[in-house]
Formats: structure tokens, sequence, C-alpha cells
């Protein structure tokens, strides 16, 4: 059996570090690419894309801080042993690695409950799934999870041991109440509660669209193409946050059920340990994955991110087209006056 040590190393470092570059670079091209479609002409779409790049910052987080708290120790062991390491890590790192992992995870659950509307409710979207209702779910959700998340700032302390510092648990941590926390508030609510709304809400989008389509095609045989293409968008849109939620289920199934065992201790000591371990690094990862992969499922199955995509390409191909041609031409014109006057020279000392 690989040992979990080993295992830890190998997810957090050569693994970790390549998906979570990939997944920053990844998230901070959909968040251009949303943001545009957020400014476009996309009717019902645009407080999709405001939780889209909302999502994007909250994975971006998370990344950055697994770079830090995890990748960063396992690859350079001797940085753990250092105050300003060990502090950052107990007061900063810690806490805000779980508050980004819960954010993304509320944010998730905000924009299935925002599409679920849209196709339960078509006739009330346009009231309950605005700009300004999003905005201000995006707010509350932000700031209930990190209200949430303050007992994670109370976990650790800095300690020195000859001449070392490590990170030592608080007397809170020790308690009863923070065990309670971390089984019923963080593992059951803040984790298994949104996988449970992401799963109902799924479960009626994916029959909505069903039935819908028997019905067309029971009642309707042909469509108008500026009717088609107009619903063609909204299943699009659709389509690629079933992708989006759909991996999100399968990630933070495993993650929810490891990280329950971790947190707790549960079997720690005994011969099952060792397997305990091994599961929570490879579930660690998964968390990871769930943050780098919505570029790939944007790409995927979003016609409209595509399209946008495409567009910022396009442009800032053209920009820099244009800027060479500008140089190009600025340069022609700079040589093409200093050729009199060298000819002039040349005549006058001949």
């Amino acid at each position: 059996m690989v040992d979990a040590v080993k295992l830890h190393w190998i997810f957090s470092v050569p693994i970790g570090i390549t998906i979570s570059i990939f997944g920053l670079l990844g998230n901070l091209l959909s968040a251009i690419v949303w943001s545009r479609v957020l400014r476009s002409n996309y009717g019902g779409n645009k407080s999709t894309a405001l939780y889209l790049v909302t999502l994007a910052v909250a994975d971006s987080g998370l990344l950055l801080f697994f770079l830090f708290t995890d990748s960063l120790p396992m690859d350079q062991p001797q940085v753990t042993k250092t105050y300003s390491f060990v502090t950052f890590k107990s007061y900063v790192g810690f806490p805000f690695f779980f508050f980004f992992i819960v954010s993304s995870i509320w944010l998730v659950v905000a924009v299935t409950v925002n599409r679920f509307i849209m196709v339960m409710f078509p006739l009330k979207a346009k009231k309950w799934c605005s700009l300004t209702r999003a905005k201000l779910a995006i707010i509350l959700t932000l700031s209930c999870c990190f209200l949430i998340n303050i007992p994670h700032f109370y976990n650790f302390r800095p300690m020195e041991v000859n001449g070392t510092y490590t990170m030592a648990e608080t007397d809170y941590a020790k308690s009863g109440g923070a065990a309670r926390y971390e089984f019923w508030v963080h593992c059951m609510f803040l984790v298994l509660a949104p996988w449970a709304v992401v799963a109902f809400c799924n479960g009626g989008i994916i029959y909505t669209l069903i039935r819908r389509a028997k019905e067309a095609t029971e009642k309707f045989h042909k469509v108008k193409d500026e009717k088609k293409g107009a619903g063609s968008n909204e299943r699009q849109m659709t389509i690629m946050l079933l992708g989006v939620t759909f991996s999100f289920l399968v990630l933070l199934a495993w993650q929810c059920v490891t990280q329950c065992f971790y947190m707790l201790g549960i079997g720690k000591g005994g011969s099952q340990w060792n397997v305990i371990d091994s599961a929570f690094s490879a579930a660690k990862l998964g968390v990871v994955i769930n943050s780098s992969i919505n570029f790939l499922l944007y790409c995927c199955t979003g016609a409209a991110f595509r399209k946008e995509m495409m567009a910022f390409f396009w442009s800032k191909a053209k920009t820099i087209s244009f800027t060479s041609s500008m140089r190009s031409t600025t340069r022609l014109t700079k040589d093409s006056s200093t050729m009199p006057k060298n000819s002039s020279l040349a005549e006058s000392r001949a």
C-alpha cells in the first residue's frame, strides 16, 4: 500500500501545482469572457454571467491559498518552521482557504437556483433573476460564508519549540464545540446541504427540459429560425451549467465524506487511518480540480462562452496587428524623412 504521506506530496506538489496553475489561467480567462457577456446583450443570462464571474474569483482564491498553505509547505518543509509562515497559516491561510471552499460551493448553489428559476418559472425569471437581485444574493452569500467560517480563525496559534515555530491547536480547537461545529455546521450544513440542493435543482431542470422537448415535438413540426435561435441560446447555457454542477456533485461528494472522517480524526491511530488519510489526499485534490475545471466545461458546452472568447481573442489580435502596423508606418515615415537630408549631404561632399 502506498504511504499516505507520499500520496499527499504527489497530489499537492507535482499534480496539485500543475492543476492549480492551469486553473488560475482558466479562471482568469473565464472572468474576462463572462464579464464581456455581462456587458453584452444576452438577456437573462446576465445574472448567470455575474454569478460565474464571482465563482471564478472565488475559485482563484481557493487555488492560491491551496498553493501557499498546502503545496508550498509540502515542497519546502523548512518553511513550516518559520514564524512568518506559521502566523500566516494560523490566522490567514487556514481560515481563508475554508472560506473560499465554502464560498465556491454556495456560489454554485446560487447559480443553480438562478437557472432553476429561469427554467421552472420563466414568467417570474425577469423579476427574480435580475442583475440587482443577483448582486444582493452574491453579497449575502459571501457575507454568510465569512461569518459562519469565523470559528476557523481560532483553531490554531503559533508556538515556539526549541527555536522553531509550529502550529498549535487552541483550547477551542480541542473542545467538543469545535468538533460539533466541524461535523454539523461545516460537513453537514456548509457542504452536504448544498450538495442536496444542487442535486434537487438539477433533477428538476432535467425533467423540465425533457418534458418541454417532448411537448414541442408533439405539437410543432416547424419552428421559425428566430425562435429556434433564441431558445437554443438558453438551452446551451442550461446544458453548460448542468455540466458544471454535475462535476461539482461528483467531486464534492467524495470530499465531503473523507473530510468528515479526517477532520474528526475517526480511526486515527488505528490500522485504517492510512486508508482514510490517503483518501483525504485524493479528495483534497478533487477540490482543486473542481476549482480548475470550469473553463474546460465552459469551452465544451457553452456556446455563448465560446462566442465571446473568440471575439475577445479576435479583438486582441486586431489590436496587436494595428499597433504593429502603426509602428511599421511610423518607422517608414522616419526613414523617408531622413533620406533627402542624407542625399543632400552626400552631394555637398562631392
